[in-house]
């Protein structure tokens, strides 16, 4: 994986879907039709938005991004600190990493996945494999997990990121924008 908010050339015209289609301003996103992630689609949802509404919204529940990120220099657990995220990435890096979450993040933030031998699967960030073969993870309700090697069926690392994809289906096209603004002025 690459440094946080990479966003290369090639991946701009990508055909690959970049969230879900969008229409006027104030309108929700549909549930349907997603754009193709190129540069015209990053530019248009790079524009314009409201630093104060964004940092209100930034900090809601119903977006999780304070679940995972801090903006103020406290411990960020699950997700990379965005304390001057402003100074290092432009507005449409960040839209085409907040679309499309797994196409570069920190080594740090790799997901892994333990699936136990009951079937169950326990997503999160590594903390420590043991010799003897526990693994200690991070899970997404930021507790530390602990399986003992008799109990994992198996552990890989996995191609998505924590950050869930699609969160975009959950705001309204202002609120996205409002944060990408407030985003931008972390400096």
């Amino acid at each position: 994986r690459v440094a946080p908010f990479a966003f290369s050339s090639a991946s701009k015209e990508s055909p690959r879907p970049c969230g879900s289609a969008w229409q006027r301003p104030g309108e929700s996103w549909p549930n349907s039709s997603p754009l193709p992630c190129t540069a015209r689609t990053l530019r248009t949802l790079a524009k314009g938005g409201h630093v104060l509404r964004g940092r209100r919204a930034f900090a809601t529940l119903q977006y999780m991004c304070t679940q995972c990120h801090d903006v103020d220099g406290s411990v960020s657990l699950l997700g990379p600190s965005l304390v001057r995220i402003g100074q290092s990435v432009t507005r449409e890096q960040m839209v085409h990493s907040i679309l499309n979450p797994s196409a570069a993040f920190p080594p740090q933030y790799q997901a892994w996945v333990v699936r136990t031998r009951d079937g169950a699967s326990h997503p999160g960030l590594q903390l420590d494999h043991k010799a003897a073969g526990a693994i200690e993870l991070l899970g997404l309700d930021k507790k530390t997990l602990r399986f003992e090697a008799n109990e994992i069926e198996s552990y890989e690392a996995s191609p998505d990121s924590l950050m869930p994809s699609g969160l975009e289906t959950l705001m309204s096209v202002p609120d996205f924008r409002n944060i990408v603004a407030y985003l931008e002025s972390l400096r």
